[in-house]
């Protein structure tokens, strides 16, 4: 009864309630689908599982960092709240410098 009496709000709450759901079908499925795009490797599961619960793979595999920086990159994510043990953390770091390291090329588009 309460949205017959509000009316236009009504549809705008629904309307809105929707495109929140929507959105947030695809954020889920992105990290999936994006998963793909990187290298595969030792650690590259824990890296999926555990920095896309934040963030998108995009966020990290157009940076370029050395080992030292991607280790300080990871040591902040943790005392930000991401969740792993101290060896997952490690193998985050190794496999984050060995593919997106300053000295790694960058992936070239495919040849035509």
């Amino acid at each position: 009864m309460i949205f017959h009496t509000v009316g236009c709000f009504g549809r705008k709450v629904r309307s809105l309630a929707l495109s929140a759901s929507v959105a947030v079908m695809f954020l889920v499925a992105a990290p999936v689908r994006a998963a793909d795009d990187i290298p595969d490797g030792a650690g590259k599961e824990i890296v999926i599982k555990v920095c896309t619960a934040c963030h998108g793979i995009i966020e990290f595999a157009s940076q370029k960092h050395t080992k030292p920086e991607w280790d300080e990159v990871v040591d902040n994510m943790a005392q930000r709240g991401a969740r792993a043990s101290d060896d997952e953390f490690d193998m985050i770091v190794a496999y984050l410098a060995k593919n997106f390291g300053k000295d790694t090329p960058s992936k070239e588009a495919p040849k035509q």
